[in-house]
């Protein structure tokens, strides 16, 4: 099992702990996120990326950071 690499606590501390919703829900989509987000804060909208995002290898990981960063 994969965990948060250095540069992804990185990511989250300058971007993603305050991405806007509608681009947090967009790339959660993006990867095929089908459930329900209405009922969910900003916070854990981010959390749950960020924790989809750490089960990657740290390979996976730059790279899905280097998307996000982009978009």
């Amino acid at each position: 099992m994969a965990t948060a690499s250095p540069l992804l606590h990185e990511f989250w501390e300058k971007s993603l702990h305050n991405m806007p919703r509608d681009k947090v829900t967009e790339f959660l989509k993006e990867i095929g996120f089908t459930y329900s987000t209405s009922r969910l804060s900003d916070d854990e909208l981010r959390k749950i990326l960020f924790g989809l995002i750490a089960k990657l290898d740290e390979t996976s990981q730059q790279d899905t950071i280097r998307i996000l960063r982009v978009y």
